[in-house]
Order: C-alpha cells, then sequence, then structure tokens
C-alpha cells in the first residue's frame, strides 16, 4: 500500500502543476493516557453486566441487615446494608458520606444528568460488589459471600474518600462527611470477620479458621488503585498515524496517508466497540481504504470495527487551497460502567453502578500538501570553484589556441 520514492519522483511535474504548494505538514490530535492497574492485583477480564435499568431516576432507599466487625483490638465497627428499590427488585446501594444522615423508607432522586465525576470512586464500585472479579492470592472476591462483598466495597469507598481529602487538603477534618476515627480506621483494617446482627451468622474469607484480613486482602488494593486512577478519565480515545508522510499512488491519482488506527481506551472496565468516521470539508472523491487495499464506503463507515486501520485517499486534481486540510470526525462507542448520584434533603449521598453506551468524538485533521522528493542537484563551493576554474581554463586554451594558429599569407 504505501508508495515509493521512485514513484514520487516519476510524478514531479504533474505533480507541480497542481494547485497544491510545496510544503508539508500534518496535524494529529493524541490523547495521552496513564496506564495503571500494574500494582499488586490480578484482575482478570470480564464481560460486564447490562444493569441499565439498575435505578432510573429515583428509587426508595430500604435499609437491610446491620453488621458489626471486631478488629484485633475489639473496636466495633458498625455497616449496614443498603439497598434502593425501583420497582424491580432489590440493588445494593453506597454511601458516599460516612458520618451524614441515612433514614429507611426514603425517596432518593438522580442529582440531574451528572455521571460520576469521580474516576477512582467509580474504579471501586466498577472492581467490586456486584461486579466482583478480584483475585489476591488463593482469594477471590466474587467466591465470598454477597455480605463480604458489600462490605469489602463499602468500606473501600470511605477509605478511598477520606484518603483522597486528606491528599488533596492535607487534612480531613472532623467536620468533613468523609471523615473516620482513628479507632474506626484501625477496626476496618483490623477486620477478620463480620457478624449480622440479626441473624447472628459470622462471614469470613475463606474458611473460618483462616481468620483472613479483610483489608489486607481485597480493600487496601482496591484504594491504592482507585487512588492512581482518580484523576483519570474514564475512557479515551487514541488516534495513531503510521507517520505523517503524504505520498501518491501509483497511478498518480490520488495523495495517500500513512496508516491510520483508532484505539479506544477503558479506565474502570468495559469495552471499546468501534467507531464511525465522517469526513468534513472533504474533496470530491475522497476514499476511505482499507488496511487489505478494499475501499470502505456507505454504512461501513458507520460501523467500524475496534482493530480496523485505514488510509485516506484525495483526488490529485480535486485539491485547491480551500480544501487541502481534510478535517475528520472519528466517533468512538463504548461499553462502560458508570454511575450516577442520589439525593435526598437533609441525608447522605448515595450511589449505584450502572451500565451505559456513550460516544466520545475526536477530531483528526490533515493537511494534503505534498513536496515530492526532488534529487539535489546543488554544488558545493568547492565544486562551483572547480567548475569555475574548468571553464576559464578552457577559455584560456581556446585563446591560446587561436593565436597560435598560423595565418594564411596573404
Amino acid at each position: 500500500m504505501e508508495n515509493n520514492n521512485k514513484n514520487k519522483k516519476s510524478k514531479f511535474m504533474q505533480v507541480m502543476q497542481s494547485k497544491v504548494t510545496n510544503t508539508m505538514s500534518a496535524l494529529m490530535i493524541l490523547v495521552a493516557f496513564a496506564s495503571f492497574l500494574a500494582i499488586g492485583f490480578n484482575q482478570e477480564s470480564y464481560a460486564i453486566p447490562d444493569v441499565d435499568s439498575t435505578m432510573g431516576d429515583s428509587f426508595t432507599f430500604k435499609m437491610g441487615d446491620s453488621y458489626v466487625t471486631n478488629s484485633t483490638n475489639g473496636t466495633a465497627f458498625y455497616m449496614k446494608l443498603l439497598n434502593g428499590n425501583n420497582g424491580s427488585g432489590a440493588v445494593p446501594v453506597f454511601c458516599l458520606e460516612h458520618t451524614a444522615q441515612i433514614n429507611d423508607n426514603v425517596t432518593y432522586t438522580k442529582d440531574g444528568e451528572n455521571l460520576i465525576s469521580d474516576y477512582g470512586l467509580l474504579y471501586i464500585l466498577a472492581n467490586s460488589y456486584p461486579n466482583s472479579d478480584i483475585v489476591n492470592g488463593n482469594y477471590k472476591l466474587s467466591d465470598c459471600p454477597a455480605p463480604v462483598q458489600y462490605w469489602v466495597t463499602q468500606a473501600a469507598t470511605w477509605l478511598y474518600l477520606y484518603e483522597s481529602e486528606l491528599k488533596d487538603n492535607g487534612s480531613v477534618p472532623t467536620s468533613s462527611l468523609n471523615y473516620l476515627s482513628p479507632e474506626q480506621i484501625a477496626a476496618i483494617k483490623g477486620t477478620t470477620e463480620i457478624n449480622n446482627q440479626s441473624s447472628g451468622t459470622t462471614y469470613y474469607i475463606g474458611n473460618q479458621g483462616d481468620k483472613v484480613n479483610f483489608y489486607n486482602t481485597f480493600v487496601a488494593k482496591l484504594v491504592e488503585n482507585a487512588m492512581e486512577v482518580r484523576t483519570t478519565p474514564n475512557k479515551n480515545i487514541v488516534i495513531n498515524r503510521a507517520n505523517n508522510d503524504i505520498s501518491v499512488t501509483d497511478d498518480g491519482k490520488y495523495y495517500q496517508t500513512s496508516l491510520i488506527s483508532i484505539d479506544g481506551v477503558v479506565t474502570t472496565g468495559g469495552s471499546f466497540n468501534g467507531y464511525e468516521l465522517k469526513l468534513k470539508n472533504a474533496p470530491e472523491g475522497t476514499q476511505i481504504i482499507g488496511e487489505d487495499g478494499n475501499e470502505i464506503k456507505g454504512d461501513a463507515l458507520s460501523n467500524m470495527s475496534s482493530n480496523t486501520k485505514f488510509y485516506i485517499r484525495v483526488p490529485v486534481n480535486k485539491i485547491s487551497e480551500n480544501n487541502k486540510v481534510l478535517n475528520i470526525a472519528v466517533n468512538a462507542s463504548f461499553k462502560t460502567l458508570d454511575g450516577y448520584y442520589y439525593k435526598a434533603t437533609g441525608l447522605q449521598t448515595v450511589t449505584t453502578v450502572k451500565t451505559i453506551n456513550s460516544t466520545i468524538s475526536k477530531p483528526l485533521d490533515i493537511d494534503l500538501t505534498y513536496t515530492p522528493d526532488v534529487p539535489d542537484t546543488s554544488m558545493s563551493t568547492t565544486q562551483s570553484i572547480y567548475f569555475i576554474g574548468l571553464v576559464i581554463l578552457l577559455c584560456g586554451i581556446g585563446i591560446i589556441y587561436a593565436n597560435a594558429k598560423p595565418r594564411k599569407s596573404e
């Protein structure tokens, strides 16, 4: 697919007669993405569940069983299992303000259309209950009883919000809604069992005899990873070009870009489903050419698979000063886990996770100005002096020869 330099030179006179200027530049918009998740956990890949109807615009808040945990120093830490019900069954709900009031049988309403803006929080919600697929050594969170998964998620949420405020402000005052006392933090970190106050059931990680620490096994790494990604966008697009060269096809009719690929990056679990290409300010006859050499057109441009790579071809005789910059809109489709904040007047904010399908758009602008490879015909100073000297020498020889030639007698 890529064209060689010989072809460029052979087309030189044709290109020079076109309306395109003889400078070449290209603009490509890239989105940097910092990698993460190389921190401790072994996190298995998983297909995210469809939970689009989780909460809707509002739900009735119901408190379930109460749990008490006991750390090694005997400090008690209480947690209430919280459920939301929008008519389709109970859904786990997580508190975001540890010290705020909660009441039973209260209607919570979605906070406008504002999705969760804290990506660290979203990371915890997306990678724990009810989407638990976290492995640490011999223990997998999804193998634990639901109350254990819920406890790990809620404890990680509170500790993460506490540590976020500590990092941003240098302290977490006792008046803060994210405040956890030293005793409460010690209780969370020392927990090896959870007791259901209603049924008297005791829950562990693994067998009862193991006495595995909840914080060390799951909570610590959830919080650590969440702190790493809290300022990283949940989903993004990276547009790659093999290089910025513009070449000429073998038949001399088209300018062609180098190979272009579109990568979708998802922070908190999910999938990049593919993308759509929309040409703007495109000269007549512009083509999208797949890596296999076949043209991609029509409906196929709206359903480009995530691994499709392509070239762009533009007719040489259709380019003018008004359209030599080709504008392309890349609309990438994602399926990700996101969530909304839910609020009730005078009570604390709660949240849950839901699956959403969303689109991100990025521009790709390509300058189609083409500069062919021109042979270097310039001479160095030494070569110039030699050439001038040679001319003078030849002229001198000519003069001497002319003067030395015998004249005919008259």
